[in-house]
């Protein structure tokens, strides 16, 4: 079980302070689930990670099947391609396919 609780308003504290959001705009969480995850998964996920500019990231491997990953950004279009290398890393990990494209409508 995860759970993760963040309340974030800006109205009412200043959010670009160390351990809020730092400066950056945007906060996103991907949790990745399988039994008995590949050890090498967080490692992956670090160095897929390093490649995305503009991105702050964290990869938490909280059990032996459930690994979390925490990042930043500033802008929209940065954050979307961190999340796409999490997506295509982690399912090529997981279900050994290439990502496919998630469509917007």
């Amino acid at each position: 079980i995860a759970y993760e609780n963040s309340r974030i308003e800006p109205g009412k504290k200043k959010c670009s302070g160390i351990g809020i959001l730092e400066g950056h705009d945007l906060y996103g969480s991907v949790f990745l689930y399988k039994e008995n995850l590949n050890e090498l998964l967080a490692e992956e996920l670090r160095s897929a990670l390093e490649h995305c500019p503009g991105i702050h990231a964290g990869v938490s491997q909280l059990s032996r099947s459930l690994l979390s990953v925490k990042l930043l950004g500033r802008t929209i279009a940065e954050t979307q391609k961190a999340l796409a290398e999490i997506w295509n890393t982690g399912r090529k990990s997981l279900l050994s396919k290439e990502c496919v494209r998630i469509r917007k409508y």
